[in-house]
């Protein structure tokens, strides 16, 4: 459960977000995003599910997070929209979706 200090500084970050965005997931690490990930995928059943609720813009390292093979997290499968993360402050992103399904639009 959540104190008032941690519901009030997701509410700042909330309000502080691109507006046309409703986050309601906000990792910390890039651990917690697979797990949001995964989560969001089992809730729907579906690996083309819509991941644009997760704030990904305190993540810096996003390498292999979709890729297939010994680096991967299990998530090459992934073939959802995640056109509306910001990712302006990733510092890594190298191999992000190499040998994975995912082909949608990442361009803005």
């Amino acid at each position: 459960m959540k104190n008032f200090n941690q519901y009030i500084t997701e509410k700042i970050k909330l309000s502080s977000t691109r507006f046309d965005t409703n986050y309601t997931l906000f990792p910390k690490t890039k651990k917690e995003l697979i797990k949001m990930i995964r989560h969001e995928v089992e809730k729907t059943c579906e690996w083309t599910c819509d991941l644009n609720h997760i704030d990904v813009s305190k993540i810096y390292d996003l390498s292999n997070l979709f890729s297939s093979g010994l680096h991967g997290y299990g998530l090459e499968a992934f073939r959802g929209d995640i056109s509306g993360w910001d990712v302006s402050k990733a510092k890594n992103i190298m191999y992000m979706f190499y040998g994975s399904e995912f082909n949608g639009d990442i361009s803005g």
